[in-house]
């Protein structure tokens, strides 16, 4: 059985901006390649979260490492970007603080070693945004 995209669930995807809320496949098939794997140690260990974009969220602090009852908060140490994914990881909520810029297909195994520090809030792109040089 071959499952359609009803119009319903598309407007649901642009009317939430790609919100985190969203089912994961309904999303994977929006982004194209645009997502981001979050780790809380570095080196890629640890627990791990997907981000799928584009996605934005002004605080990490109320999601949760998959599979576990344990927040985020600001306990990211490593990220892998997807092919199509341009991160901004910000230090503090409300996208303020020292800002990490990552491109597609990238591999951060110490973001504070890379000029970054831990991430509280993050914008998600799906294409290069104008404002970075």
């Amino acid at each position: 059985m071959v499952r359609k995209k009803s119009w319903i669930t598309t407007v649901a995807v642009i009317a939430a901006g790609g919100s985190l809320l969203m089912a994961a496949g309904v999303l994977a098939q929006a982004s194209n390649g645009c997502y981001v794997k979050i780790f809380d140690d570095e080196n890629f260990k640890g627990r791990t979260a997907t981000l799928r974009g584009p996605s934005r969220d002004d605080t990490l602090k109320d999601n949760k490492w998959s599979g576990t009852n344990k927040f985020i908060g600001d306990d990211t140490d490593s990220l892998i970007t997807g092919p199509n994914s341009y991160f901004e990881g910000f230090e503090d909520k409300n996208f303020k603080g020292t800002v990490i810029k990552v491109g597609p297909n990238k591999r951060i195994a110490d973001i504070e070693a890379n000029g970054g520090d831990e991430i509280e809030s993050y914008k998600l792109y799906d294409k290069k945004p104008a404002h970075w040089k």
